[in-house]
């Protein structure tokens, strides 16, 4: 059996060339992607304006909050602060106290004891009611305000309530979240959106 050799100078010899030019580009192409650091963010992305607007965010989730209870004994324990997570969007997260029991004495009665820790049992799931209604409302007015930040991501509150005397219809958790731009849609609608519509946009969850 006779091998023929190509000529150097020949068409196949130079096709050759160019296919193996060719794949020695993709690789080195391919190993530079593999090492290549991420990219710090989104393109075009203003962290520093969105950590600005974070911080006016946690500035009137927490006005919001004091005036919510602001004739009656309420102590926020841990002020809101926001972080973003890349990918979900802007969490802020705060703990609040929903009822304070009053300051109690070695010289306060028992009887006196027993009426605050039943007064703070009363109290605290109308206050949760309250709070629940106040998030959603913080998420409406405020979260169309985050202009950095994609519609397809999103804007969630955490409150952690203290709850020291254990009770079961108050969770330890109440999460408010939704989508920038369904928020967007529902202040485009001009007037102050209903409760049943808030709800539709702004999900809870309490654990």
């Amino acid at each position: 059996m006779r091998l023929r050799i190509a000529d150097p100078g020949g068409a196949g010899t130079g096709r050759g060339m160019r296919i193996a030019a060719a794949l020695a580009v993709a690789l080195l192409v391919g190993i530079c992607a593999a090492v290549a650091p991420p990219q710090a963010g989104a393109p075009g992305r203003d962290f520093a304006a969105l950590k600005r607007q974070m911080d006016q965010f946690d500035r009137r989730l927490q006005d919001a909050l004091l005036k919510m209870f602001e004739a009656r004994p309420f102590v926020i324990l841990g002020e809101p602060k926001s972080t973003y997570l890349e990918g979900f969007g802007v969490v802020v997260h705060a703990e609040l106290n929903l009822y304070p029991v009053a300051v109690l004495s070695p010289f306060t009665s028992k009887q006196a004891l027993d009426n605050e820790i039943k007064l703070e049992q009363e109290q605290k799931p109308l206050r949760l009611k309250e709070l629940r209604n106040r998030l959603r409302e913080v998420l409406a007015e405020q979260g169309t305000a985050l202009t950095q930040l994609p519609g397809e991501e999103n804007v969630a509150i955490v409150i952690h309530l203290f709850n020291v005397r254990q009770q079961a219809n108050i969770p330890g958790q109440v999460v408010a979240q939704a989508r920038r731009q369904a928020l967007l849609e529902l202040k485009a609608r001009g007037a102050a959106p209903e409760p049943a519509a808030l709800a539709r946009v702004v999900s809870l969850r309490e654990f």
